[in-house]
């Protein structure tokens, strides 16, 4: 009878261990079938060892299953054989390094009728609540569609009757002369692409990131618009934890064994200590 219980303890033992193999995608659960019977024999062997029951031995055998495949995840090197591998084990594949998400906000990109939904570097688009930004570029897009804007008036202090003359011909002259300065620089304008003028975006005094966007509201209905993503900090913005490992040269994931905590924040950009610290954990057995 202690046989027969011995032999069902290694049976069970075998099979929890051999599916739960299977289902973290280990190539070759021998070497925690082989730690399993190991110690299940020599527990066997020792002085007094009895027959455990039915319940003793499940218990057990869970037990003896969830230390061995800790170990087995954590030091079997044909397990990982790249980067991406071990990214997706650790279920950091959508995970994002720190970057550039700043945007100059001279330049707006129509989206659509709709908000945008997709992130952008992985963040959620927000948006942006600017009335006066909102306005601006309602005016530039009107302009666009062929609709004349009337210029707001300066506002104009309140001074004495004797110097309102003089106040009215520096008016006149310095709306002549916006007009000239307009005409001569005067491009077609496009209403998918809409700009701001330096001096209006600094007055408003906002900073702004890609994953923003504006409602403007016209005629027509509402657009949407987003700033423009600028093609010369295209290598600054966050990337994906494997586009970064690649750019790396660290796509193997033997070639990631040496590097530091160090490395992983400053050259890749990862920002999480978190992160850093499972795949330094991880690292430690390539």
């Amino acid at each position: 009878m202690p046989a027969l219980v011995g032999l069902f303890c290694l049976y069970t033992r075998s099979l929890l261990t051999f599916f739960a193999c299977l289902r973290l995608g280990l190539p070759a659960p021998t070497a925690a079938l082989t730690d399993i019977f190991g110690k299940a024999g020599l527990r066997l062997r020792l002085p007094g060892a009895r027959a455990l029951d039915a319940k003793e031995t499940t218990a057990k055998a869970m037990q003896e299953v969830d230390e061995v495949l800790s170990e087995v995840v954590s030091t079997n090197k044909k397990v990982f054989k790249t980067i991406h591998e071990l990214l997706a084990f650790l279920e950091l594949s959508d995970a994002w390094t720190a970057g550039d998400r700043s945007a100059s906000g001279l330049v707006w990109i129509r989206i659509g009728r709709e908000p945008p939904s997709a992130c952008v570097y992985g963040k959620v688009p927000r948006e942006l609540c600017h009335a006066k930004l909102s306005r601006e570029l309602a005016k530039q897009l009107d302009r666009a569609n062929g609709k004349e804007v009337e210029t707001a008036k300066p506002a104009v202090e309140k001074e004495e009757d004797k110097d309102k003359d003089k106040d009215k011909d520096k008016e006149e002259k310095e709306k002549e002369k916006d007009k000239e300065e307009a005409a001569a620089t005067e491009e077609p304008l496009d209403p998918a692409r809409l700009t701001v003028k330096e001096d209006f975006w600094k007055k408003l005094n906002v900073k702004v990131t890609v994953e923003r966007y504006v409602s403007v509201e016209v005629d027509q209905g509402v657009w949407y618009y987003a700033p423009e993503d600028a093609d010369d900090k295209h290598e600054e913005r966050p990337k994906t934890y494997s586009r970064a490992f690649v750019e790396a040269g660290c796509e193997s994931a033997l070639l990631c064994k040496k590097l530091s905590d160090r490395d992983l924040e400053s050259t890749l950009k990862i920002a999480s200590l978190g992160d850093r610290m499972r795949l330094l954990e991880q690292f430690r057995f390539l």
